[in-house]
């Protein structure tokens, strides 16, 4: 097995289901973190959020995804997890695809997906580059 200090993770988030804030579903203004915790063991932590702008950020619930489930795979792994509230209490669920790219495709013009500039054990998080918005659009 490689390394894991010569591959980068590439996250996508794809839908969260069932999402509520004091039992209402949330409709809009959710947007979702990605952070690496490497304790013992390893794992990502999802965290998703309702943007309010009278409320500001709040927590609707968090997901924690071991590595193990995803790291020994080359291909995209598609993963749901079930959120869990500041309480602790079921909140939706989230679905994301995960992938592992190796760093033999990095500065390569024909591997897509990859970043020549990631460093090791640092995660690079980014949007795809087929959905990057142009200001103006």
């Amino acid at each position: 097995m490689a390394s894991i200090h010569n591959r980068s993770l590439e996250v996508t988030v794809i839908s969260g289901e069932d999402l509520r804030i004091n039992d209402r579903p949330i409709k809009n203004n959710a947007f979702v973190t990605v952070k690496a915790d490497c304790g013992s063991p390893c794992h990502l932590v999802v965290e998703v959020y309702r943007r309010s702008s009278v409320a500001g950020d709040r927590p609707v619930g968090t997901a924690w995804i071991p590595v193990s489930d995803f790291i020994y795979t080359n291909y995209p792994r598609f993963l749901s997890y079930r959120l869990r509230d500041a309480k602790g209490l079921r909140n939706g669920i989230i679905n994301i695809s995960v992938r592992i790219v190796s760093s033999s495709c990095k500065g390569s013009s024909s591997c897509k997906g990859c970043s020549s500039s990631s460093s090791p054990l640092v995660p690079e998080f980014g949007m795809p580059e087929g959905r990057r918005r142009t200001a103006g659009r």
